[in-house]
């Protein structure tokens, strides 16, 4: 559920819409589901449309106070210092679901990150969720693990990110 998330929240910020059709699939990891019955499809399409829906919501949310019911879908432990360091990757599926979706429009993104170098950082951010590594100056050279703590200030950051993504989108689709 988490990678979903990610993955219908690049939809929603996306150069280009997606539509359904395309997506969907994807979703179901390239083939069609089989459902017991009619009714338990048409239940799990209107979830999954109505998770959709909540996400474009989230995008356009312009504050600092983000309701509750419209934040990232993210696991997050009751108690951090149960856990070794390693085993908290906050984030991780959200962001491997988040470049999932980029990968369905990847040359209109492409365009957005040469333009515009805020994307870009941005995509760092979500990389460094991603992978759990910060890189240094050099690409070549050693990386440093990302921290739970750093891994929470970027998922703070996630809906102001999102929505800087959903005005830039706004501004480039409004004639």
């Amino acid at each position: 559920l988490e990678a979903l998330d990610g993955f219908l929240s690049a939809l929603a910020v996306s150069p280009e819409t997606v539509p359904p059709e395309e997506w969907k699939p994807v979703v179901w990891g390239g083939k069609p589901p089989r459902w017991d019955n009619a009714e338990e499809a048409a239940e799990v399409d209107a979830l999954l449309a109505a998770h959709a829906r909540m996400v474009e919501q989230r995008v356009r949310f312009d504050g600092d106070d983000l309701p509750d019911h419209l934040a990232p879908l993210l696991w997050l432990p009751e108690d951090p210092s149960e856990h070794d360091d390693d085993e908290l990757d906050v984030g991780h599926d959200w962001a491997l679901g988040f470049f999932r979706g980029v990968e369905l429009r990847e040359a209109a993104w492409d365009a957005w990150l040469d333009e515009h170098d805020w994307i870009d950082e941005i995509f760092t951010y979500l990389d460094r969720l991603a992978s759990g590594e910060v890189l240094g100056e050099d690409p070549e050279g050693d990386t440093t693990p990302l921290g739970y703590e750093e891994r929470l200030g970027i998922i703070v950051q996630l809906p102001a990110m999102l929505a800087d993504l959903n005005h830039h989108r706004v501004d480039a689709l409004t004639p």
